[in-house]
């Protein structure tokens, strides 16, 4: 696992009350069964060593306003939900096999689910989806993603903890 990744999701540990579960060995062959060995073995590690699955972490999406803090809210998916997030439903059944996997899903309405691209390395961005922009992988990836952090260990750096 990158450094990086594994020092900044400490860190946050370190900030927050409530934490989520550790993913067992079997939820992760069971994914990787149904979606073609998606899960890198670094990603894997992160899943099985700390609480990450169900945790609720957000990200400032928008400049805080006078009503408004700008925070959005994610959870991060358990493994079910990752699978289900992959091969249910869109953008996942169009993205997943192009090196998109599922991390977490949106917790406070839009519907717009989480990836990392597998492709990128072991310290990849962090992307919302939307869930509504098509069902072809060619129009998700030019007009339906915004990136959330330039890499996985900076997201973990500015995450928020409710």
């Amino acid at each position: 696992m990158n450094i990086d990744v594994e020092n900044s999701f400490i860190a946050f540990l370190e900030r927050v009350s409530k934490v989520g579960r550790k993913a067992t060995l079997e939820e992760i062959n069971s994914i990787n069964r149904d979606c073609n060995n998606i899960i890198p073995n670094w990603y894997a590690e992160l899943l099985m060593k700390y609480p990450i699955c169900g945790l609720e972490l957000g990200w400032q999406q928008f400049e805080p306003e006078e009503d408004f803090d700008g925070i959005n809210w994610m959870q991060w998916s358990k493994p079910e939900m990752m699978k289900s997030e992959m091969i249910e439903a869109y953008p996942g059944i169009a993205i997943y096999k192009h090196g998109y996997l599922n991390v977490a899903t949106c917790s406070h309405g839009s519907g717009d689910p989480y990836f990392i691209n597998i492709n990128e390395g072991e310290n990849p961005r962090v992307l919302q989806v939307f869930h509504d922009v098509s069902e072809k992988f060619e129009i998700i990836v030019k007009e339906g993603i915004d990136i959330v952090a330039e890499s996985l260990s900076e997201f973990f750096k500015k995450a928020k903890s409710d």
